[in-house]
Formats: C-alpha cells, sequence, structure tokens
C-alpha cells in the first residue's frame, strides 16, 4: 500500500521557495485529546546534485518513503506520527535560482534544509516534537552542515527548529583528501555547455542491477553557480563533526560498487570520526535492496529514543 502525499511549494525565505511533497506514517491507536496526542516527528530529506525528486522515485534505490507497512511494523503500537519531506534543492528545477556560487555552497545548503524544518514546523497544526535530517550524496552534505548549524546555535534562536534525533546520510560524497580532485572537476564543469535535455549516463552499480533512466535537474540558469559553489565545498573540519556529532544519532549507507564519486573512504572517514555510527556498506544488490527498510528501522528507533539534542552539546 502507497501512503498518501501532498505536494506544494513552500516560502523558506525571501531569496528561496522550493516545491516538496510530503509523506505521513501513523503508528499506535486511537488518540484522545491533545494530551494523549501522537509524537510528531519530522525527517527532511534532500536529493543530489542534478539529482530531483522524480529521478530518486525512478530509481527507487532509498525509497523508504514508499514503504507504509514497514513503517506501521517498526512503530509497532508506539503513538508516533512520522511526516517524510521531501524538497527541491536550489538551484534545481523546482525550486529558486541560484544567483551566486555562495547560495549553493554546502554550508548555505544546509541552512536551506534548517529553513525548510523551521517553515514545516510553522505551518504544522501541533508542532513537531522532533526532526530527522537527511539526503543523499549533496543531500547528505547538506544534512552534516544543517546539524552542526543546529547545534551550534543558541538555544533561543534554535526555537523554531524541533529537536534533532538524528542523521540520514546515503552515499555521502567526497570529503577532505578526496574532495580536492572531485571538487576541481566540478568548478571545471561550470564553464562547460550544459543541456538539460541531454542524455544522463545511468548508475553503474552491481550485476542484476537495472538502471532507471533519469535526467538533469539544475536549472539552466543556474548550472555555473551550483558547479561553482558545490565544487568549493566540504564537510565541516574534522574536529567539528566529531566534537558536534559526537552525541546524534548518525546512520550511513555507503555502497561498494568503484564509484568515485561517492567513495567508501568516506563512510569509513565518517566511522573514524562518528564511532557511535550505525555504517552499512552495501557490496551487492541483495544487499543494496536492504536500504530503504534500514532507514525506516533508523527512524523508528531516533524517534522512540528518549534522549533529545538541541542547540548547544
Amino acid at each position: 500500500m502507497q501512503p498518501s502525499s501532498e505536494e506544494a511549494e513552500v516560502v523558506v525565505d525571501e531569496s528561496l521557495t522550493v516545491f516538496m511533497r510530503t509523506y505521513q506514517f501513523n503508528g499506535g491507536g486511537e488518540v484522545g485529546g491533545d494530551e494523549e496526542r501522537k509524537r510528531k516527528s519530522l525527517v527532511c530529506w534532500g536529493h543530489g546534485l542534478d539529482s530531483s525528486m522524480k529521478n530518486e522515485d525512478a530509481e527507487k534505490l532509498w525509497n523508504f518513503w514508499d514503504k507504509s507497512s514497514s513503517f506501521s511494523e517498526a512503530a509497532g503500537p508506539c503513538r508516533h506520527s512520522v511526516t517524510v519531506a521531501r524538497y527541491m534543492a536550489r538551484g534545481h528545477i523546482g525550486s529558486s535560482a541560484a544567483s551566486t556560487p555562495d547560495q549553493c555552497k554546502w554550508p548555505q545548503l544546509g541552512k536551506d534544509m534548517l529553513g525548510f524544518a523551521a517553515q514545516m514546523s510553522a505551518a504544522s497544526h501541533h508542532p513537531y516534537d522532533t526532526v530527522i535530517f537527511g539526503g543523499s550524496s549533496m543531500g547528505a552534505a547538506s544534512t552534516i552542515h544543517a546539524a552542526v548549524s543546529l547545534l551550534q546555535t543558541s538555544k533561543k534562536d534554535a526555537l523554531a527548529t524541533p529537536k534533532l534525533a538524528g542523521i540520514m546520510l546515503v552515499i555521502p560524497p567526497t570529503c577532505y583528501e578526496t574532495r580536492t580532485k572531485r571538487g576541481a572537476a566540478l568548478v571545471n564543469a561550470a564553464s562547460r555547455s550544459y543541456d538539460i535535455n541531454a542524455p544522463r549516463k545511468p548508475r553503474s552499480l552491481f550485476p542484476g542491477h537495472k538502471p532507471a533512466v533519469v535526467g538533469h535537474n539544475i536549472r539552466p540558469d543556474s548550472y555555473k553557480n551550483v558547479m561553482e559553489g558545490v565544487g568549493v565545498s566540504d564537510f565541516p573540519s574534522r574536529n567539528v563533526v566529531k566534537d558536534v556529532l559526537k552525541d546524534v544519532p548518525t546512520l550511513v549507507l555507503s555502497w561498494d560498487c568503484e564509484d568515485s564519486t561517492h567513495p567508501v573512504s568516506t563512510a569509513k572517514e565518517l566511522e573514524t570520526l562518528l564511532p557511535h555510527a550505525t555504517i552499512h556498506i552495501a557490496r551487492n544488490l541483495q544487499e543494496l535492496q536492504t536500504w530503504p527498510e534500514r532507514i525506516v528501522s533508523f527512524i523508528i528507533n531516533c524517534v522512540s529514543e528518549k534522549k533529545r539534542l538541541q542547540g548547544k552539546i
């Protein structure tokens, strides 16, 4: 059974309006009155560079938002309501144009994710109790920056955003030493012509995998700024990641298929910096196909935890 979904535009700030889609998952039985209302959790999900919600739907590699029955089974009798909110990143089709490279640097994309979460919470009839940030590739980088930014923000300024319950990093991109070569390639690509209708090379993963046909999704008027901004971006420093995220429940999903854009080395780097993180490296198609359920289980575990994080740690 497919979960119900809604689509809308959300004004994040004066420079950013995003197209988004939400999915609602409910656990537990009947609820009576505000005092006994289900706990509400928000999951904000960001896509990868030049990708989109449509592409992710077509590829079905981590489509946990389609797993209504998995959410129900994992949640059991607990009183939880989970809203998954996916949105289009700045400079991509369905979002505002990027007028400068700075608007597409990962720290700013993290702030965009924070702003999106705050607007979603403000628009909700009952405020969300917790938020989980997550994303694939560029969305994973945005997630790390969003979490760091939230936890380094004063409690007073962080009140607009629900408490952080966890982060999910799917095929995290190159970082630190491995970012130099990849970043230079992206910056160089910014000077080349861009045809949004040109065929896009399908992902080459594991034997037996049938890659979906997907398209380009960077706005033509933003291509140069997106590529330059992302090209000069990196994770927060190792010390910041290690210190600020040390108590944040973390899920890292990577694959070992000679993907130099999303190398296993990044997952191993995160394992070193965040030894408490749950790390899974898929080495074949069968292991890759477990990802949606792994994500669902992680979300339910996070929203069920008593310990919450907000502001400085």
